[in-house]
């Protein structure tokens, strides 16, 4: 299977200098070159999180890793936004970046994220959490 289309909802600033964005992604029998194109994002932006729950279902999974990036298939180098540890599959993954939040760039103003689980399939539920610019 794969993952079901995402959702993003923009807060807007209220108050604040920028805009927030929270994304909610679903996702039954995914394999590890699963992912999902986000659309619907700031060009340039700060990643402040990632929750994600997963579950084997049968699908014998044992761990999986959110991971993030500016292109399909954001193994590593520069298109690489962020990658959590490998969680085990029932664990709730709460995943803040060091520093508090990572910027990004994309020129397309869509991300890319997998699951990256390491065998088998699982299903997912995600919660990312963005905002808008590069600055403070």
């Amino acid at each position: 299977m794969a993952y079901s289309a995402p959702v993003v909802t923009r807060i807007p600033g209220a108050g604040l200098s920028r805009d927030m964005y929270v994304v909610t992604i679903s996702g039954t029998s995914l394999a590890p070159a699963d992912e999902i194109a986000i659309e619907g994002l700031p060009k340039t932006g700060r990643l402040l999180g990632i929750k994600s729950l997963g579950s084997a279902a049968g699908g014998g999974a044992a761990n999986a890793s959110a991971t993030l990036g500016t292109s399909t298939n954001p193994a590593a180098g520069v298109d690489l936004i962020f990658k959590a540890s490998a969680t085990s599959i029932g664990t709730l993954l709460n995943s803040y970046p060091a520093g508090g939040s990572i910027p990004y760039y994309s020129s397309g103003g869509y991300l890319f994220y997998r699951g990256t689980v390491d065998t088998g399939t699982f299903s997912e539920s995600v919660v990312i959490y963005f905002m808008e610019g590069w600055r403070d």
